[in-house]
């Protein structure tokens, strides 16, 4: 019964996501219940001080992530604020930032002493499309390609 439901799942996210429909240049692949989120970067100095912030933000990442419906496709912790391309209802990706945001604000708080330092920093969402997960994958492959050392230049 579990498998059925699964295999159902992923026959939806595929659809949804518009991963059945063969690329054709020029043509518009439609894409729902995919969003991006973030957080503005300018208001504030920095969310993630130091090594120890970012272990915890991906940790955070994992431990709210599981109490949601929701399928995270990319995320990037930067210094002064986050992005999340979320795959799922908007309401459910919604709750999810706004956990998310909660729990690095008492993070900061416990750790850094600085109180409520995110509560006006709110996130800004927008509807996914295919040029952003295409956007996505060339992000995610330059950060790879970065990390290991290469050099990489963006069209």
């Amino acid at each position: 019964m579990m498998m059925k439901m699964e295999e159902k799942l992923l026959k939806q996210i595929v659809s949804d996501l518009g991963l059945d429909v063969p690329f054709s240049r020029g043509k518009n692949i439609p894409v729902n219940n995919c969003w991006h989120f973030s957080t503005d970067g300018n208001a504030v100095e920095a969310i993630f001080q130091n090594e120890d912030d970012f272990i915890s933000g991906m940790n955070r990442v994992y431990l709210t992530v599981r109490g949601f419906r929701v399928i995270i496709l990319a995320f990037c912790l930067m210094d002064t604020h986050v992005h999340f391309v979320l795959y799922g209802e908007y309401d459910e990706c919604n709750r999810f930032m706004h956990e998310f945001i909660r729990r690095t604000s008492w993070d900061i708080s416990v750790k850094h002493g600085e109180s409520k330092k995110l509560k006006k920093n709110t996130h800004k969402p927008s509807k996914g499309g295919y040029g952003l997960l295409l956007e996505t994958g060339h992000l995610l492959h330059h950060q790879e390609s970065v990390r290991r050392g290469h050099s990489v230049s963006c069209p």
